[in-house]
Formats: structure tokens, C-alpha cells, sequence
């Protein structure tokens, strides 16, 4: 039998908002996307009624009736699986439980607190279960979702989308860094002007496998050819000019103690 999803038990009312669609695809993690799944939005009165009913989620998630209610993602994980086809086992996979809370009264959730995996660290989130109903929730402030990305306080939603990009690039260059045979990943504008990728492999490297590898982190924002530096097993890639700046700013929070600037 189909699981109850936490928002059909509750009532809680549902609605898109571009500022969650925005965060969408931003990690290579199930349980970061389910959390900001649109579908997935909380709102209306019977959240509170949860809150009260579970007083050790309630003070585990910080709830504060002063605080907007959208600031609360949570998702109940069967019916989430069951209607999006996604893989149990694997969305489980992302979370890695660190504490176990008491409950302060009988028959209310069972709460863990942890982390999600695959995005960068520090987060939080709480795993919950109780009765027919297991799920996830946190709070934007503990994924990495902040002010940058709040339309409401005036930036714009072109600009929001722009940090989307550098957040996406910054993600996989330390996921690149990570592959076989890669001692480092650098850019550097070239003497007519354009900026590169430079790939330095460690010890003797087949360049075309060297490309593969940066095409499967950068395609879209890199050319369709490379090119030996000399006879170093380096080798560069043109970077797309529309993502420049992008690939700048990610450098510059990787390493914010060698700043490169766009002139």
C-alpha cells in the first residue's frame, strides 16, 4: 500500500517558488534535490500541528513561529520514491545519521540528526520515523541556501541563476580533483585574451583520456577541442566565454588566498 505522505496527513498546502527551483540540480545528492524538490513546498496551519504533536523534532529543527515557514524543507521519503521512481536505498545513502535524540514523550517521531553527504560540509538534517511515515527535514539556513538566493530581497533572479552556475562549477572542481591521475585543475588567461582550463595529470597521461575527464565535469561550459602546453603533460581547454566569470569566482572561493580578477 502507498505510504501517507506527511503533507496528505497534515493538510499542509502546497506552491512552487523560484527560489527553491533554483537550487534544483545545484548537487550531485537525492536527498538534497528531494529536499528542495517544489513539490515538496511547506505551508499552511497544520504544520505548526506537527510541530506541537512532536515536541523532539519541534526543538530539534529550532521551530520558531516568528520564523517563515519556508524556511522548513521536509519530505516524506516512501511517497517521495513512490511517485518520483527514485531509489531508496540510494537516497538513504546520502545521509549519515551522527545522533540519535530521546524522545520526550511516548509515541511521538523517533528523530536522528546528521548530515548529507554530498554536499559541502557543514549541514544538518534530521531523519525522522514513526508509524508509516519516515522522512527528511531541515531548514534552508543548513543546506547552504541563503540570502543570495532570495528574489524578496532584491537581487536579481538572472544574477541568482548566475551563483547557481559558479556553485555548480565550484562543486565539481573539487569532484574532478578527486578522479584518478589528476594532481591539479587550474585556469589562466592565455596572451589573446581567452581564458583556459589546465588539466596537470600526474606523471605520463594520454591527453584524450585527460579531456574525457574535464568533459565529463565541464562540457557545457568548455570547448569541443584541447591542446598540449608545450611538452608538459599538461593540457588546456578553452573556457566558454559567457562562463569566465563563473569559472573565476569558483577559483577564487577555492582559493581565496591567490584571487584572480577578469581584466
Amino acid at each position: 500500500m502507498k505510504a501517507l505522505k506527511v503533507f496528505e496527513a497534515y493538510n499542509f498546502q502546497r506552491g512552487q517558488d523560484p527560489k527553491r527551483v533554483l537550487s534544483l540540480g545545484k548537487y550531485n545528492s537525492p536527498l538534497y534535490r528531494a529536499l528542495t524538490d517544489p513539490d515538496n513546498q511547506v505551508d499552511g496551519e497544520a504544520f505548526h500541528d506537527w510541530m506541537e504533536t512532536n515536541p523532539t523534532l519541534k526543538e530539534a529543527i529550532e521551530y520558531n513561529t516568528d520564523e517563515p515557514i519556508d524556511q522548513y524543507l521536509t519530505f516524506d521519503l516512501d511517497w517521495y520514491c513512490e511517485d518520483k521512481g527514485i531509489d531508496r536505498d540510494e537516497l538513504m545513502e546520502d545521509f549519515e545519521a551522527r545522533k540519535l535524540l530521546g524522545r520526550k514523550k511516548s509515541g511521538e517521531l523517533i528523530v536522528k540528526v546528521g548530515i548529507i553527504k554530498n554536499i559541502p560540509q557543514p549541514n544538518k538534517v534530521l531523519f525522522y520515523q514513526g508509524g508509516n511515515i519516515d522522512g527528511f527535514i531541515t531548514k534552508k539556513s543548513w543546506i547552504g541556501i541563503n540570502e543570495s538566493m532570495n528574489f524578496e530581497r532584491g537581487l536579481d533572479p538572472k544574477l541568482s541563476m548566475d551563483i547557481g552556475v559558479t556553485q555548480t562549477i565550484f562543486n565539481k572542481w573539487g569532484e574532478f580533483l578527486k578522479e584518478l591521475g589528476i594532481r591539479s585543475l587550474s585556469i589562466e588567461k592565455s596572451l589573446n585574451g581567452k581564458w583556459h582550463l589546465v588539466i596537470t595529470p600526474f606523471g605520463v597521461a594520454s591527453p584524450k583520456i585527460i579531456y574525457s575527464k574535464i568533459q565529463r565535469y565541464f562540457g557545457d561550459y568548455i570547448g569541443p577541442t584541447y591542446r598540449r602546453k608545450n611538452s608538459d603533460p599538461e593540457i588546456s581547454v578553452m573556457i566558454k566565454p559567457e562562463f569566465v566569470p563563473n569559472f573565476i569566482r569558483a577559483y577564487n572561493m577555492k582559493y581565496p588566498g591567490f584571487p584572480l580578477e577578469d581584466k
